[in-house]
């Protein structure tokens, strides 16, 4: 029964409780027919009033029995928020605890090691009656800390700290078999810090789930037995417990690829399946873990080689060629099995490891033959190709080259294959193509010949002109770009002048010497390109700019009075009379205040320009040429008076 001071002290919290939403069921003519007619709430907290989770609530209900006077009736945990109830409790008389269970007598003793007792300072219910008309309600009952604080860092081994790293308590009594339920996570930088109660405890760093090549361990030990017992007195503090973690580098699995004849195979890509429960199946996907290396000059032995960095495991391995020159191989799984289930397995451990030499079979037959031309000439250095022919030209699977005798032999697949047939740009031959062959494993289909066909010729860039236009200079081609690029090239030079277009007399080289009677025209080549065999082909090129008379001017600028400016300007070509106009102007940079064009006279021009501005101005004179002769001008200053 409650004492009428606790009766007081629960009617003085009953606002309280209400928000926080820990009111007590109450009783009613209908519950007290129903044996179970009663529920048991409160809120745990700590010394400064913050509810705190996962403390013991033990409901423990009296026997009558001397012998044994109370037996356990439910345990449950605190909410987040420190509270808890105890839901329809049968008419009887209860005792609570917090984070303790009776051992059959009235000895209490602590269930578990936790940061958190209840202390006699505190008024609490310690026995209470459920029943028809009688309500029960646990306040907030304060349990203050026990025990010490142990802190430290956990850092990788690589020299990084760990963030995230599970803290678990163990009973240092007990066998390390079952964690407290007491844990934390270390912070920023690695830091961590834990409560303990003041028996003696062991701490365990988990960090599995950061990664399966961080190597958990306890604190201050490799073992339960030999890590460090933390027996805490009430408000100790432990600083310095740092770990470091373990980071296991992976071990790798070698090995070697060959083909049938015993050569190394380049570029296949290994292909890993790892079991997932380290026995058999189910076999995970992982992907490509390596391929195999090509030679260097300095390690020719890394032809065909392969190493793979793994973590221990059981795993499967299929070996995918990439075509290499002149091969074509089946894929497989390792332990020469064509499907996973029947591959064999490699169990890795934490060594290095060097698997047999892997054999590949080819996976079809073979195809040889003869490539000729149009005459019946060996073709040399054809290349050949072969390629599944639903996959196109653009997947060969294997290649090679023609001997000097046009001689070839080619790996072919068992499926439908296309061999393609290419010359270089040299020769000048239409790819050729043998499509739908059908080769079994390990046949050859001998006599596979072929008669190549000439391409017509084809010009790959225009002919250009170059050189210097001036009398006794030349202008010059090469002729331009060719397909094949062994065809005779013959040369016919064209002028142009007044619109009229004539042939050069003499003019059949690849280059032209340019004379006086040529300033004015303006100069093409046409190029005929021919080869035995094929017809020939006739390309010409832009004309070029016209060759003119280099010119020459004088000019004189004077200002004799109040807005004039008198200029005159004399031009000469060389080698004839200059003829044509000058254009006068005058002004600033910014603008032309005045300007006039006159026709020269007797290769001499003059103009008297007004203008309406004192200042000082540029003039300049610009003679316009002619067909044969080339532009000119001249500039000077004057001040304007």
């Amino acid at each position: 029964m409650l004492t009428h001071p606790l009766r007081r002290v629960i009617a003085t919290c009953a606002s309280a409780l209400l928000v926080l939403g820990l009111v007590a069921a109450t009783s009613s003519p209908s519950q007290a027919e129903d044996p179970y007619v009663q529920s048991v709430g409160g809120m745990v907290v700590d010394a400064e009033g913050v509810g705190v989770a996962g403390i013991s609530v033990t409901v423990y209900r009296a026997t009558g029995n001397t012998d044994s006077p109370w037996v356990l009736d439910s345990t449950l945990l605190t909410r987040g928020d420190g509270g808890w109830t105890a839901a329809r409790l049968p008419a009887a008389t209860y005792r609570i605890m917090f984070n303790e269970f009776d051992d059959g007598t009235a000895a209490w003793t602590t269930w578990r090691p936790t940061p958190w007792s209840q202390t006699d300072d505190d008024e609490q219910i310690t026995e209470f009656t459920v029943g028809p008309e009688v309500w029960v309600d646990y306040t907030r009952t304060v349990l203050h800390p026990r025990g010490g604080e142990v802190r430290g860092t956990i850092s990788a081994s690589y020299g990084r700290t760990l963030y995230g790293a599970d803290i678990v308590l163990y009973d240092a009594e007990g066998n390390g078999d079952k964690p407290l339920s007491t844990t934390t996570k270390s912070g920023d930088g690695g830091r961590y810090s834990i409560r303990l109660s003041t028996r003696p405890t062991k701490i365990f760093i988990r960090t599995s789930h950061l990664g399966s090549r961080l190597v958990s361990r306890w604190v201050g030990g490799s073992t339960f037995e030999d890590a460090k017992t933390f027996t805490m007195s009430d408000g100790e503090v432990s600083e310095g417990n740092d770990e470091v973690i373990t980071y296991l580098e992976p071990s790798t699995i070698s090995g070697r690829v060959l083909d049938p004849e015993g050569r190394p195979v380049v570029s296949a890509e290994i292909v890993g399946y790892k079991s997932k429960d380290g026995v058999g199946g189910p076999w995970e996907y992982m992907g490509s873990v390596a391929y195999t290396r090509s030679p260097t000059a300095a390690e020719p032995e890394l032809a065909g080689t392969f190493m793979a960095k793994l973590d221990p495991g059981r795993y499967r391995f299929k070996i995918e060629p990439f075509y290499e020159y002149g091969h074509l191989l089946r894929d497989e799984f390792y332990g020469d099995a064509a499907t996973i289930d029947a591959a064999a397995s490699i169990d890795h451990a934490r060594t290095d490891q060097t698997l047999p030499d892997i054999v590949l079979a080819h996976s079809g037959g073979s195809v040889s033959g003869r490539v000729v031309d149009s005459a019946g000439k060996p073709l040399a250095n054809v290349r050949v190709s072969s390629g599944l022919t639903r996959f196109g030209p653009s997947w060969p699977m294997a290649k090679t080259v023609t001997d000097a005798a046009g001689a070839y032999t080619i790996r072919v697949s068992s499926d439908p294959t296309t061999l393609r047939f290419v010359t270089s740009s040299a020769a000048h031959f239409e790819d050729f193509s043998l499509s739908e062959l059908t080769v079994p494993v390990g046949e050859t289909l001998l006599q596979a010949d072929v008669q190549m066909i000439p391409k017509p010729i084809a010009n790959t860039s225009t002919p250009k002109i170059y050189g210097s236009l001036s009398v006794g200079r030349s202008l010059k081609t090469a002729g331009g770009a060719w397909a094949p690029a062994a065809v005779t090239k013959n040369y016919r030079w064209y002028y142009l002048k007044g619109g009229r277009i004539r042939p050069i007399i003499g003019g059949t080289r690849s280059y032209l010497t340019l004379r006086k009677t040529d300033y004015g025209k303006r100069f093409r080549v046409r190029v005929t390109a021919s080869h035995p065999g094929l017809n020939s082909k006739v390309v010409i090129s832009r004309w070029s700019t016209a060759l003119l008379r280099n010119s020459s001017m004088s000019l004189s600028v004077s200002s004799p009075s109040r807005g004039k400016i008198k200029l005159t300007a004399k031009v000469s070509a060389s080698g004839a009379k200059a003829t044509g106009k000058v254009r006068f102007s005058c002004g600033t940079s910014s603008a032309i205040f005045a300007a006039k064009t006159v026709t020269l006279r007797s290769e001499k021009a003059s103009a008297t320009l007004s203008t309406s501005y004192s200042t000082r101005m540029t003039c300049r004179a610009n003679y316009h040429g002619n067909s044969t002769t080339k532009k000119t001008s001249r500039s000077k200053g004057v001040t304007v008076k």
